[in-house]
């Protein structure tokens, strides 16, 4: 990643900062519509420690950091295989304490402190 950062040019660089405001002024417009926006925490059911993760697994939160919304990843009920799970909402700028207190809500509706994967 360090030498294909290198290679790119100020144009480059402008471009993607360009790109970034699109996709925030995409997600703002749904916000005008919605309250929260919610996806899977991960492109990719969970892989062993020792493995690497497939590249796609990143796909739903990278954009969110990428236009400085706020999201937060919540754990649901884990794989049949006891593999954790999760989803993560994503709020309008700003809204950060919204996703605290419905995080909040569902945790008290299925707790999750207690579960743990086996290692």
């Amino acid at each position: 990643m360090i030498e294909k950062g290198k290679s790119l040019s100020a144009i480059d660089y402008v471009d993607a900062l360009e790109a970034f405001r699109q996709t925030y002024r995409q997600l703002a417009r749904h916000f005008e519509s919605y309250d929260l926006l919610m996806t899977p925490s991960s492109g990719a059911v969970q892989w062993k420690a020792e493995e690497f993760g497939p590249p796609y697994h990143r796909v739903f939160t990278g954009f969110v950091n990428a236009a400085g919304l706020p999201g937060m990843s919540i754990p649901a009920d884990p794989t049949a295989d006891g593999l954790p799970v999760g989803f993560q909402l994503i709020a309008p700028f700003g809204e950060d304490w919204r996703l605290i207190s419905v995080a909040k809500a569902y945790e008290a509706a299925y707790p999750w402190a207690d579960r743990w994967p086996d290692l």
